[in-house]
């Protein structure tokens, strides 16, 4: 899978995607299942970082939180068939409010290249072995580097921001 993923890569995508990130004041991550859970660690790794996030991980979440989304907004959806409808939607539906989209997939599609940015991670294959790992394993390789890229900006205010917390926890006695 690594392989894989290391195949897909387009470190250009991840730069543009991390400078989105810093620009934007809001910064949501849409997924379902399994994908749910990639939403929320990117959630609480860019939060530790200083940006204005949420993970949200049902389509009644999705459908309040794109209500309330504009030009200032990113949104993330992870879909690793591509196909989860509520996440789709909800990248469309984002999109009409004005916000940037981006999908994390294993499947190119036309349809969501027409209105939102798409990152490629690597399929598992059909090896019964492979299919025993975890669906989350290609998108975590890729938020990984779209964290470092993400460090990268304004790296020196980004590692104040992640050790005040530990420096705030002293001072709270935890």
């Amino acid at each position: 899978i690594r392989e894989m993923t290391q195949e897909l890569i387009d470190d250009d995508q991840l730069e543009r995607i991390a400078q989105m990130i810093d620009q934007s004041e809001r910064v949501y991550f849409f997924g379902t299942g399994s994908s749910g859970l990639v939403a929320r660690e990117m959630k609480l790794r860019f939060m530790r970082l200083g940006v204005v996030c949420e993970a949200l991980t049902d389509p009644d979440g999705f459908a309040w939180t794109t209500s309330i989304l504009d030009k200032n907004c990113l949104v993330f959806g992870f879909s690793l068939s591509g196909t989860t409808t509520s996440v789709i939607d909800s990248l469309l539906d984002a999109k009409d409010m004005g916000a940037k989209t981006v999908l994390f997939t294993s499947m190119l599609s036309k349809e969501t290249q027409d209105f939102t940015e798409t990152v490629l991670v690597a399929n598992q294959g059909q090896s019964p072995y492979i299919q025993r790992l975890s669906a989350q394993l290609p998108m975590l390789f890729v938020i990984d580097l779209l964290y470092a890229y993400f460090l990268e900006i304004d790296r020196e205010s980004k590692e104040k921001i992640f050790n005040s917390y530990w420096e705030n926890k002293k001072l709270n006695g935890y």
